[in-house]
């Protein structure tokens, strides 16, 4: 099932859709690293960038359970893509809490 051509497809489609997001964040940075667009639009580009990194969590699961976690680990590409989704997930997250007011206070 991992490797079908309709999983295959929707991760595909996932990764254009992430991209697209990264590209809109990145064109919408000034040259001072703040963002211009509202509060509103930054949350709803954060749940979109953190709905599919999950997505690509589940994926990642998915093939460690169907590969087995050595033979995952000992390919080059999908370690590799392991590594950028978490480092992703990481720095999204860590982005939202420096973002929030109430999570600064701690």
């Amino acid at each position: 099932f991992i490797e079908s051509k309709a999983v295959e497809y929707t991760v595909v489609a996932l990764v254009v859709m992430y991209a697209l997001i990264v590209l809109v964040q990145i064109i919408s940075t000034d040259e001072h690293g703040h963002s211009r667009l509202s509060q509103e639009q930054r949350q709803i580009m954060n749940g979109v960038d953190l709905f599919i990194l999950a997505l690509f969590l589940v994926e990642i699961s998915a093939k460690v359970y169907a590969f087995g976690y050595m033979l995952y680990l000992t390919q080059p590409l999908y370690f590799a893509d392991a590594i950028v989704v978490v480092l992703s997930m990481s720095m999204s997250i860590i982005e939202l809490v420096l973002e929030d007011d109430t999570l600064q206070r701690f």
